[in-house]
């Protein structure tokens, strides 16, 4: 599937300052896409359950775990791919692939897979279980259904993917992917780094900045040992850093889409689009990109991109700078609360 960043840059630099009312924002901030396939996929997995699997993985949608996410190797509630048939592992696949794109989902599973480069850079057993690629949750809050306000969450060890619909639409975020390590030093993998676009377009972005722009975008000379929302439930972030959009020139403004969209494309097409549209009607002239740390390759770093509807952190300081962490949020409509509003409006409950 070709992400939509395919329809050419100068056209998403001449739609970036489009804007739409109000209500066109919140009609479009929570992701339409194919929402049969999403529910029959969560009920297929739902019905490969037995009663207990069902009672650990199941929960109210109002219940507060919810919007407990987390990124650190830790037990969560649900049920976890090591407990799950051959079947059950399948179905759970069908319910990311359906909400991610192709790369998102491999994204996701080489994540994964990193755990095992852990197990031999930790000197575990290898059988151990804190370092195991299927300690990953599968956790589905309320009923699947078209008309439902119902959410799930897939979530292990530096993936926080948290689903939420609402009369059909979906929101995905907060989305969090990170990669420890960063660049793989061992094994048949060595060299493999599975995040690698969204920390090189970075950085070729701030080295193409000019002295005074740089004095803008470089928020602090050393970078942030984490990204600054950390799992908080809500953007506590409420000021502007950094160099706004408006600041930058033609191609730098490109490079900035660009690195915005390898986010937005870890989601399924429709999704990214309509997120993207969301950006553009809040404005992306709003936006600012800042920079903290060195801005040479193999430097501690940390970036952030953000305006009104739209927060990406990327840090990389962890293990000598070789373990990434990076979440993008929507401030105003994380876990779909927008969304939700607008349904709990439309809707007796």
């Amino acid at each position: 599937m070709k992400s939509f960043i395919t329809f050419g840059y100068a056209l998403m630099l001449s739609l970036s300052f489009c804007t739409s009312p109000p209500d066109v924002v919140r009609s479009t901030s929570s992701q339409i896409l194919d929402k049969e396939k999403v529910v029959l996929a969560a009920k297929a997995f739902l019905e490969s359950l037995s009663q207990l699997e069902k009672k650990s993985c199941q929960l109210p949608f109002k219940d507060v775990e919810r919007e407990n996410w987390h990124f650190v190797p830790i037990k969560r509630r649900g049920l976890a791919l090591q407990l799950m048939s051959a079947r059950q592992k399948e179905l759970a696949a069908d319910l990311l692939k359906a909400c991610l794109s192709q790369e998102g989902y491999r994204k996701v599973e080489d994540i994964r897979q990193l755990e095992s480069i852990l197990t031999i850079l930790e000197k575990r057993a290898p059988d151990n279980n804190y370092r195991n690629p299927e300690l990953y949750f599968v956790s589905i809050f309320g009923e699947p259904a078209d008309a439902n306000a119902w959410g799930w969450r897939f979530e292990g060890h530096h993936l926080s993917l948290n689903y939420t619909f609402a009369d059909g639409r979906l929101n995905v975020t907060p989305q969090f992917m990170g990669a420890n390590p960063a660049e793989v030093p061992v094994g048949d993998s060595k060299g493999k780094r599975v995040m690698a676009q969204e920390e090189d377009r970075a950085r070729a972005l701030v080295q193409s900045l000019e002295e005074v722009q740089l004095e803008l975008a470089l928020i602090a000379k050393r970078a942030y040992p984490e990204i600054i929302t950390g799992n908080d439930r809500r953007v506590s972030l409420q000021n502007y850093e950094g160099l706004p959009y408006k600041l930058l020139n033609e191609s730098q403004q490109l490079a900035l889409i660009d690195l915005i969209q390898l986010y937005l494309n870890n989601n399924e097409e429709k999704v990214a689009r309509a997120h993207w549209k969301v950006i553009q009607a809040a404005g992306v002239e709003t936006l600012y990109f800042a920079w903290a740390g060195g801005i040479e390759k193999g430097e501690k770093h940390y970036y952030r991109i953000h305006g009104p509807r739209l927060l990406i952190e990327f840090d990389n300081t962890q293990n000598g700078g070789n373990h990434v962490h990076s979440v993008c949020r929507d401030p105003s409509n994380d876990f779909g609360e927008d969304a939700l509003r607008i349904h709990y409006q439309t809707h007796r409950h």
